[in-house]
């Protein structure tokens, strides 16, 4: 199995307390942070629950690459996207939160440039 990738996209003002608890396990406690885990199941659960706030998606050895020298462990501290994004309220395609699938990567190049 490949490697997963979550991104906060979105602040905790009046987050439900389950949504808070589930970023928190995943470690995206502030906004724009990153954290790469191994995909599984109980992973992908998590990131499903909290989707509304994260994107996430497969990541790529060129993604990779690029946060090489930010990484810490599993995780770093991004900046916001070049270009901005399109509506973090919204679910992927119409907006940037949740599943992306391998699109998470062209995110991810532009938040780490």
């Amino acid at each position: 199995m490949g490697k997963l990738v979550a991104i906060r996209i979105r602040g905790t003002v009046e987050v439900h307390r389950k949504i808070a608890d589930t970023l928190d396990k995943l470690k995206l406690r502030s906004l724009y942070a990153l954290s790469i885990y191994e995909d599984n199941p109980q992973i992908r659960e998590m990131m499903r629950r909290g989707s509304t706030y994260v994107a996430w998606g497969e990541l790529s050895a060129d993604a990779e690459a690029a946060l090489k020298k930010r990484l810490k462990g599993n995780t770093a501290r991004l900046h916001p996207p070049k270009g901005g994004f399109k509506a973090t309220k919204l679910q992927f395609p119409k907006g940037d939160a949740g599943y992306r699938g391998e699109k998470i990567n062209e995110l991810i190049l532009k938040m780490a440039a």
